[in-house]
């Protein structure tokens, strides 16, 4: 009969262990913890590279002699120093968070909501990718020939206009 081997009572009972459930319990939490503060920062450097690539393009869009204007849902989410020169605005404040038809002459104002709807739809790119010439409305109310270039941006819903002076156009 081989000799019976002794355990220390340590490795017999859980209860003695040194990682008991409290400490395990700890441990786990721990971990919790130190993952949740690694994704906080990990988040919060993704968020800021985003951020200065959003300022970097707003800078140039700012910066271009080209009058630009971003619209989301029919409304100016964005406007360019050009662009205010061009319609007759001194500052962005009057433009943005306004329907971009206030820069339409009526019969194009009228059309914009179904062009838009019907590009969203389809995807038939009527006007988007397509330069033309179309009428302004400058704030008091005149005219301005213009060329017009319309992108469609990557957030639905998102696109952004380039307008040129006709004169300059040609």
């Amino acid at each position: 009969m081989p000799w019976p081997v002794r355990r220390p009572a340590a490795v017999l009972s859980p209860s003695h262990s040194p990682l008991t459930s409290d400490v395990l319990h700890w441990l786990l939490l721990l971990l919790v913890l130190v993952s949740g503060w690694l994704w906080i920062q990990r988040e919060r450097l993704r968020r800021a590279w985003i951020w200065r690539g959003l300022r970097d393009v707003q800078s140039v869009l700012q910066t271009l002699a080209e009058p630009v204007i971003v619209m989301r849902s029919h409304t100016i989410v964005s406007v360019n120093k050009a662009a205010l020169d061009a319609f007759g605005y001194s500052s962005r404040r009057e433009l943005e968070g306004r329907p971009v038809t206030v820069l339409m002459q009526r019969h194009d104002a009228a059309l914009h909501g179904s062009y838009v709807r019907r590009y969203e739809t389809t995807g038939e790119k009527r006007i988007i990718g397509k330069p033309r010439v179309v009428t302004g409305r400058r704030r008091d109310g005149s005219e301005v020939a213009l060329m017009l270039s319309v992108s469609a941006c990557a957030t639905p819903g998102e696109y952004i206009g380039i307008l040129y002076r006709q004169q300059e156009a040609e």
